[in-house]
């Protein structure tokens, strides 16, 4: 499993209370009186426990990296579906560019828009959009409308659909940076959703989504003939329209069609939705991190919802890269197409053993590996003449390619996504085409019996192994 160090400041605001049963505070400010039911390991689909920190004010202090914090404002959103009025609310934060960033957040089973308030409010402050809805039938509680005797994944992928249309008409919206997030089956949705508008979507963040619906809906009946019109399940009353699609739904096979970056948060002690469903998707997804949170059930609250604030806000700065936020005291964003060249930097690969000195080239991807390190990858043996190394994201690969190398070369194919150092020439050239990142003088041979991880991380001007882990 690769994972990913985060470089920005701990969201040590968020220390949200673990309730069996919690009022929800208002996205807008509002107080909102409706209550979740416990979390039951015993029962068939998935309820999130509700929780939301109760903030004094509308400026918690989640840092960027720059030490920006941007205010922001909140207003409530209505969007057409059919016949249908979906409510939500929309946060916008002030001064931080002609053109934001967007992430949709997507509640659970039983949930409402509250569901995202500590992720919206954090994501707000580092100048990302955010809107938080109520599917329509997503709960009896809804704001938007609809019956939950007609709610089903697919009327809520039609939701999510119709608010990322409204979405993209958004005058202050980049609409080439807009990501799904969602939690439980709204990481279900936001995953099938994404698979169908790939070309709209930059990324999508799946909280423990909850995958082993298909597998529920086959324990509970076998066939469509054995589903009741209406049936209580957990604490509301849904309808056939619930369950009666996914008894021949290939759920895996619906969302791994999403070619793009990936991030899974899911907790190692959750009963409703188990680690394994999670694990699977990342498996069958084309780039996948998956990040373990050890002891955490089926929801994220104080250090756990810390650290994954941390890890959105680490995958949301590496994958809006074409756009740069301003500060305060500047009114546009700049959408630059330019990079900052990595050319003639150095980065060192760590392992028990040796270590090699890469010096970098000026292409985009070598840019781009610069921005994801420090990692730690686990080495692969590649026909005894290089050393491959699985990334957790996919580099740039709109540049030149080679299959000539020498030792020393550092390579980067594109369908791994994989690094390769070469450490032997047996070959004439590579099977693969590789796009050149840099080539280390000496040292490179050393990696030839070199197993398990290896760590790389850059070196600074001065020489010195840069400490941002």
């Amino acid at each position: 499993m690769i994972r990913r160090k985060p470089r920005l400041s701990r969201a040590t605001v968020f220390c949200a209370a673990v309730l069996c049963t919690v009022l929800l505070s208002g996205c807008a400010g509002k107080n909102n009186d409706s209550i979740s039911p416990e979390n039951n390991s015993d029962n068939f689909s998935v309820t999130e426990t509700q929780a939301s920190t109760e903030a004094d004010s509308e400026t918690e202090n989640i840092r960027r990296a720059d030490d920006i914090v941007y205010e922001y404002e909140t207003r409530e959103l209505y969007v057409r579906r059919d016949e249908n009025n979906i409510y939500g609310v929309i946060y916008v934060p002030e001064n931080a560019g002609e053109k934001m960033p967007a992430v949709i957040f997507s509640h659970g089973f039983g949930g409402n828009y509250q569901v995202g308030t500590q992720y919206a409010k954090a994501l707000a402050q580092n100048g990302y959009v955010v809107y938080c809805f109520d599917f329509c039938g997503g709960s009896p509680d809804s704001r938007s409308d609809g019956s939950t005797l007609e709610m089903s994944i697919f009327t809520e992928q039609q939701d999510l659909e119709a608010v990322l249309g409204m979405i993209q008409e958004q005058t202050f919206v980049d609409k080439e940076n807009i990501f799904l997030m969602g939690t439980s089956q709204g990481g279900v949705v936001s995953a099938i959703t994404a698979a169908a508008h790939e070309e709209e979507i930059k990324g999508e963040i799946l909280l423990y989504p909850a995958f082993m619906l298909v597998d529920n809906v086959k324990e509970m009946f076998e066939s469509v003939e054995d589903i009741p019109e209406t049936y209580y399940l957990l604490w509301m009353t849904v309808g056939r329209a619930y369950a009666e699609k996914l008894l021949d739904y290939d759920i895996y096979g619906a969302v791994s069609e999403y070619d793009r970056d990936v991030l899974l948060l899911h907790g190692d002690a959750d009963s409703i939705v188990p680690l394994s469903y999670s694990e699977k998707a990342a498996e069958i997804y084309t780039s996948a991190q998956l990040e373990v949170f050890p002891g955490a059930g089926h929801g994220f609250y104080g250090k756990d919802a810390e650290r994954a604030i941390d890890c959105i806000l680490e995958y949301l700065s590496v994958h809006c890269k074409n756009v740069s936020v301003t500060n305060s005291e500047t009114t546009e964003t700049t959408v630059n197409s330019s990079y900052e060249s990595a050319e003639g930097r150095k980065i060192i690969m760590i392992t028990d053993n040796t270590e090699v000195v890469v010096t970098l080239n000026g292409t985009r991807a070598a840019a781009e590996l610069v921005k994801m390190l420090p990692l730690e990858l686990t080495l692969v043996e590649r026909n005894s003449f290089a050393k491959g190394m699985k990334l957790p994201w996919h580099l740039p690969s709109d540049e030149e390619t080679t299959r000539q190398y020498r030792i020393g070369d550092l390579g980067y194919w594109n369908a791994g996504p994989d690094l390769a150092v070469f450490y032997d020439d047996i070959y004439d050239q590579t099977i693969v085409d590789v796009i050149p990142l840099g080539h280390a003088e000496s040292g490179a041979d050393t990696m030839a019996g070199e197993t398990g991880k290896v760590r790389l991380k850059l070196i600074d001007n001065e020489g010195e192994i840069a400490d941002n882990e």
